[in-house]
């Protein structure tokens, strides 16, 4: 923090691979200043402190879905067999999954699965029927979009 003498060590685990690091932890609204000290198998350099104080803030980015390209046309399955449809999902805040079908909401059930473990979600139609055929829609949804 602004003012603090004391520093401490964030990055605890190996090297950091990308010119890119998000220190965890933080308090949004409060200011941070930072130093960086490159590492290598030579050693470590002099730390370099940023010139000016950072003002930590949550970072939103609206959703964006991604179908997986086996489900991005057509999808025919046979009578009694299972319908597939993943996609990725990002967004910040994580974004809220809707699926729904010929725009009617689905809710999972003992035929329909329903899975989401950011950024893969997948929707499952289990024993598909003739009445399944229709067109399918994910919709997500967080603060920003």
């Amino acid at each position: 923090k602004p003012g603090a003498t004391q520093w401490n060590r964030i990055n605890k685990d190996d090297l950091i691979r990308q010119c890119a690091y998000r220190v965890p932890g933080l308090i949004e609204g409060n200011e941070y200043r930072f130093r960086i000290k490159a590492a290598n198998i030579v050693g470590e350099g002099e730390p370099r402190e940023l010139p000016e104080s950072v003002l930590a803030k949550d970072i939103l980015h609206p959703p964006e879905v991604e179908l997986d390209v086996t489900c991005r046309d057509l999808i025919t399955v046979r009578v009694g067999k299972t319908i597939p449809i993943s996609a990725r999902v990002k967004g910040r805040p994580d974004p809220d999954i809707t699926w729904s079908k010929d725009g009617k909401i689905l809710i999972a059930d003992k035929r329909i699965e329903m899975t989401q473990d950011l950024p893969h979600v997948a929707l499952q139609v289990k024993t598909a029927t003739r009445a399944d055929h229709g067109k399918y829609i994910i919709l997500a949804k967080n603060n920003s979009g």
